[in-house]
């Protein structure tokens, strides 16, 4: 139910077949989930890790061409 939900979320944001997203989260219930949303709907996820920080972080975006990043509170944190 879940992946559905993020499914139908993702596509009324505007999300479409064919979009690379960047996923940067950490180990989590909703990581899987966030990720089969995504494949739902037909968008690219590419996979963060998230120990970059800073130009290396940026360098894996931009040569993804993600068109958005998806994190949680506690990665924007620092923690």
């Amino acid at each position: 139910d879940l992946t559905n939900q993020l499914a139908n979320f993702f596509a009324a944001e505007g999300y479409q077949r064919g979009d690379v997203i960047a996923l940067m989260l950490e180990n989590s219930l909703e990581y899987p989930c966030v990720w089969i949303g995504l494949s739902k709907i037909g968008c690219i996820t590419a996979l963060i890790n998230t120990n970059l920080r800073a130009k290396p972080f940026q360098h894996s975006v931009e040569t993804v061409k993600a068109k958005s990043v998806i994190t949680s509170s506690a990665m924007l944190a620092g923690e």
